[in-house]
């Protein structure tokens, strides 16, 4: 049976998200969970033929299950939990729940390191506190002859990036490891021979995580957001243990807070291991990386 076109179906889902206060984004997140249910049962739509066919008829047994997302999104469950998916610098990986989703904001981390990194050839690169390995995806897919160790201590997390990186056919050269940062990174053979090590810490500070919005205070996990009682907990620990690994003038950079741009800067120059230490901004203009260079001394 018939229950409405695209368009009928789309507005009713947009309203019922608007009036449920469980997404900040109702349109979006409607057109988005409509896509990935037309793909689930077979039909090939994307944004654009959404919006030029909203006269497609929708059958019963697929809006009911629309409607059934719908629902979920209606209570905060975030989009990418829903679908599975997440885009990010161009490339589709796999999100599963209990895992950090990642955000655009860190495309600026990438983007930087790519730009340090360029010239290094066969570079080995540490992605700490790697997640669902968008970091680490993302800069092996761009460096064609990179080798990356990514890094975490959540097992749901280390699942997730071992899907990513068969996905894109990286297993010889993304290999995941589980660590507490470096403990297990030790027997790699990277002690003084690494030139990047790039890492998106937890950074939120403990006592503001119950003021974050209901999608990530209530679903996402508090292992990755929680800095310790000022955010910087990681930051000083990966500082005071990177050194070690880092060829000279190696890279190491950091994706931050909005405000913690000059507090990762000084826990950087206050160790006395690197140098050239910059903040980048991100596309709204707040600080998103902070990197460095190791220094001679820093050995």
């Amino acid at each position: 049976m018939v229950v409405g076109s695209i368009r009928e179906v789309l507005k009713k889902a947009a309203h019922k998200l608007s009036e449920s206060k469980g997404s900040n984004t109702p349109v979006l997140d409607a057109e988005l969970l409509l896509l990935h249910v037309l793909k689930k049962s077979g039909t090939d739509f994307d944004r654009v033929k959404l919006l030029t066919q909203s006269g497609y008829l929708i059958d019963e047994k697929t809006a009911d299950m629309y409607m059934n997302l719908i629902d979920e999104r209606c209570k905060g469950k975030p989009v990418q939990y829903i679908t599975g998916r997440q885009e990010f610098m161009g490339f589709e990986l796999y999100i599963g729940e209990g895992v950090l989703i990642p955000r655009a904001d860190t495309e600026t981390v990438v983007e930087k390191v790519l730009e340090k990194a360029a010239g290094i050839e066969k570079p080995n690169i540490i992605d700490m506190c790697t997640g669902s390995g968008a970091i680490a995806v993302s800069l092996a897919m761009n460096i064609p002859d990179a080798r990356v160790w990514a890094a975490d201590i959540s097992d749901s997390a280390l699942d997730c990036c071992r899907i990513n990186a068969a996905r894109y056919g990286l297993e010889g050269r993304i290999r995941v490891i589980k660590s507490d940062l470096f403990e297990n990174i030790r027997e790699e053979g990277l002690i003084g021979n690494t030139d990047v090590i790039v890492s998106n810490p937890p950074y939120i500070e403990s006592g503001a995580i119950k003021d974050l919005d209901v999608n990530v205070r209530c679903y996402e996990p508090h292992l990755a957001l929680d800095g310790g009682k000022d955010g910087l907990v990681y930051y000083r620990r990966i500082v005071n243990d990177s050194a070690e690994f880092l060829k000279t003038n190696g890279i190491l950079a950091f994706e931050v807070g909005y405000d913690q741009g000059d507090k990762v800067k000084n826990i950087m120059e206050e160790s006395g291991h690197y140098y050239v230490i910059n903040i980048e901004k991100d596309l709204s203009g707040f600080d998103r990386c902070v990197w460095g260079r190791k220094t001679i001394f820093g050995e």
